[in-house]
């Protein structure tokens, strides 16, 4: 059975009440991968281009120095040729953006998603519940077993349908898989999804997992963390080599003080250099 074919993709979860966390859509023009966050209800966020710097670890990347704050729900856009960035019709400039993989070229992750305070999300309407997968929109819900966990990451790849294929001894990839790993957890489920048959970018595939984790900050019970658009050269894998990434973080602390020093993406803020998308 082959993957799900959808112009766009809802990925939910339950815990127990069904909750919509983001969205997955394929743009009908060129196959753009395109990640939307449309159900939080904290809308005042920073987009950052972060860099992790020559021979050290994640855990000394900031936002800030790149950084600006939006106070809208952002997209974020991965198209063909390796072009990166956030934006969101109408409302913000492009002006968070950089060169990331070509999705041609794409084999392995391409962005994450980690989200806690599940009740910030909007829940599932009773439509969403019983609407079975279509070409125009599909449902991808998550079930967690046991008791819920107190955050939750979800990894976004990226890869030709063939090569799944080819990993797969030949045959053609289940819609519904699970990823065996060794840590956190040794299994996790995941979705497989694609554009609509007979458009722009049908011969990719989209996987995109699920996994608990405990609690990524204390001091916001409730928030979403993306971060994507990772490098494509020796950066990405030359822990010698600085490297960059987009980032996008709702909502932070201290919202107004970081608008006066670090900027607004927004359109209602002045620029000179930014692209309207």
């Amino acid at each position: 059975m082959p993957p799900f074919h959808s112009e766009q993709f809802v990925v939910a979860l339950d815990v127990p009440h069904c909750r919509k966390v983001f969205q997955i859509c394929f743009s009908r023009k060129d196959g753009s991968v395109l990640v939307n966050f449309p159900y939080f209800r904290h809308t005042i966020g920073l987009a950052s281009v972060a860099t992790i710097p020559a021979g050290e670890g994640t855990q000394n990347v900031s936002l800030e120095p790149a950084g600006k704050i939006t106070s809208h729900l952002v997209k974020y856009s991965h198209h063909p040729d390796g072009r990166a960035h956030f934006s969101q019709d109408t409302k913000v400039f492009t002006k968070i953006k950089k060169r990331s993989v070509p999705l041609d070229a794409a084999a392995g992750q391409l962005c994450a998603i980690m989200v806690q305070g599940f009740d910030a999300f909007d829940e599932m309407t009773s439509i969403d519940m019983v609407t079975p997968p279509s070409r125009k929109r599909t449902v991808l819900k998550f079930k967690i077993e046991g008791q819920a966990p107190q955050a939750l990451k979800f990894v976004i790849w990226c890869y030709q349908t063939s090569e799944l294929r080819r990993r797969n001894g030949g045959r053609d990839v289940d819609p519904i898989a699970t990823l065996v790993n060794s840590t956190p957890a040794p299994t996790r489920p995941a979705y497989l999804c694609s554009a609509p048959l007979g458009r722009a970018g049908q011969h990719r595939c989209v996987v995109v997992s699920c996994e608990g984790l405990p609690t990524t900050n204390v001091r916001l019970p409730e928030q979403l963390l993306f971060y994507g658009g990772f490098d494509n050269g020796p950066g990405a894998s030359d822990p010698s080599v600085a490297a960059q990434f987009l980032a996008l973080l709702y909502p932070v602390e201290n919202a107004e003080a970081l608008r006066e020093r670090l900027g607004s993406i927004d359109l209602t803020e002045p620029t000179n250099d930014a692209t309207i998308v």
